[in-house]
């Protein structure tokens, strides 16, 4: 008898707290589409469609601003820049945590999930390994992987190929090679243990998306990511044998220098703790991860369009071939910037597929005032990514779905809002290995267009995946003719 009253007081507060949190946004003035009592709008999201799909339909039904709920928990959506440069970046004080945050007392958490204190300290670790000085030590290395991708292309003498996949291989390498000084084959072997570990991981990310994209209930959410079946134990047994062994000057010897240096030091340190070894094993995780599977989706969408833009890849093969004219040329962290028109089909690329868009969030960790909007203490703001860049308010008149780099010409680039392009969002906590993605990005398209021309395959067709990025679902299927070689000047 007095389980079943308690059991019915249980389910009094949680209808309580369900009704008033269902109210809240009707109570702001926000509009949004009715949410289930039980799911939110969770059944909305499940489905054929991705979120950011259903996000697009949103903005179109109820504006830039909206709001809707997984499970009991408001999502405020937005695409408005003004919104969304307050949030992201003037008033990152508030909104420093990610939609889904760790306890911060488990040591299995890494910089991505971080907040606060703890956050600054690993954000601070790791700043040092994407520095100028850095990223030219690592020039060498991404070119030499470059180079066996070349040879990789070469052999499949003109038949259509999975850029996708190649690419792929190529980043893992690069990370692989640059931040943890280790040697990986994946761009001659597509069975290399750390390719097959890395594959497992995202795939299963796609299987169950709304698991990992809403994380409404914290804790299912973080037993999950725990958990994702062995795929990514083996990685992390891996770097645990790995790590206390004689380091090169990479991001590895910097975590662990921050073990090691920095005992007395209040900032490194965490419930009376340095750098622990599992701390330091999960950034090596999220670096890997991250390195691998952003940047060779980037490079796939890049080159999909390169190949369905034959005019725009010939313009920017004409750009290279001045820049590189000999043979033997080869890009590098100082000479790639000089690239300009390389650079507007990089960020083209990137307004046109914002791949990460589902991860752009953050929470509110105390009750504000933002553009005239209370927002509670909680409450979680999603930046709609896909929505800010096709809005013609924010770049003018013409088609959004037309691939044209001309968008980021200076005249052009100098009339948007700072917050019009934010692919990987905004703010301090942009992606900390951003210039090494762009970076190796750039250094590819140059030494790949100098070498190929690229079309499309017959049986090519893009059709997108959404999981921890938004990814090609049957890959990039290109012809690669190699072009004869290039004069010495």
């Amino acid at each position: 008898m007095v389980f079943c009253w308690v059991l019915l007081a249980n389910c009094k507060v949680d209808y309580s707290y369900k009704l008033y949190n269902h109210l809240i946004f009707q109570e702001l003035g926000i509009p949004g589409p009715s949410p289930n009592f039980l799911f939110g709008n969770l059944l909305d999201l499940w489905g054929k469609k991705g979120f950011h799909d259903i996000y697009q339909i949103w903005n179109k039904m109820y504006g830039k601003i909206f709001g809707y709920f997984e499970g009991p928990s408001p999502i405020l959506v937005t695409s408005d820049p003004d919104f969304i440069q307050e949030v992201f970046v003037k008033q990152f004080q508030r909104f420093h945590a990610r939609k889904v945050s760790d306890p911060e007392k488990d040591e299995r958490v890494h910089m991505f999930f971080a907040m606060g204190d703890r956050w600054r300290r690993l954000r601070s670790v790791v700043s040092p390994a994407f520095s100028s000085k850095k990223m030219r030590e690592m020039t060498p290395e991404i070119n030499k992987t470059i180079d066996g991708l070349l040879n990789t292309i070469t052999e499949c003498k003109g038949k259509s190929v999975d850029f996708l996949c190649l690419f792929q291989r190529l980043t893992l390498d690069a990370i692989v090679h640059c931040a943890f000084g280790l040697d990986s084959q994946a761009v001659n072997d597509d069975k290399e243990p750390f390719l097959t570990h890395c594959r497992g991981v995202i795939e299963d990310t796609t299987k169950q998306p709304l698991l990992y994209l809403c994380g409404y209930r914290g804790e299912v959410y973080a037993v999950l990511v725990r958990n994702i079946k062995l795929t990514q134990v083996n990685c992390i047994n891996f770097f645990i044998s790995i790590q206390l062994q004689s380091r090169k000057n990479d991001l590895v010897q910097l975590l662990i220098n921050a073990r090691i240096n920095n005992i007395n030091d209040p900032m490194f340190n965490i419930n009376g703790k340095n750098l622990s070894d599992q701390e330091i094993v999960q950034q090596m995780l999220l670096f890997l991860l991250a390195g691998y599977e952003t940047t060779s989706t980037s490079l796939s969408y890049i080159f999909h369009e390169l190949a369905n833009n034959p005019d725009i890849q010939d313009k920017l093969r004409t750009e290279i071939i001045q820049h590189y004219p000999k043979e033997d040329d080869q890009p590098s962290y100082e000479n790639v910037r000089y690239l300009k028109y390389l650079d507007w089909v990089v960020k083209e690329t990137l307004r046109k597929y914002p791949l990460a868009s589902v991860i752009v969030a953050r929470k509110c960790m105390e009750t504000c005032v933002v553009n005239g909007l209370t927002i509670p203490k909680g409450m979680v703001i999603q930046a709609d990514l896909w929505s800010l860049h096709r809005d013609n308010d924010v770049w003018g008149e013409g088609d959004m779905e037309l691939f044209n780099p001309e968008r980021f010409s200076p005249e052009n680039s100098a009339k948007l809002h700072p917050c019009a392009w934010c692919p990987f969002g905004a703010g301090p906590r942009m992606c900390a290995g951003l210039r090494f993605a762009v970076l190796e990005i750039k250094m590819t398209i140059a030494v790949l267009l100098k070498k190929f021309r690229f079309t499309p395959a017959a049986d090519h067709r893009l059709e997108m995946s959404e999981g921890a990025t938004i990814s090609p679902k049957y890959g990039v299927r290109l012809n690669a003719e190699l072009l004869m070689s290039q004069k010495v000047s």
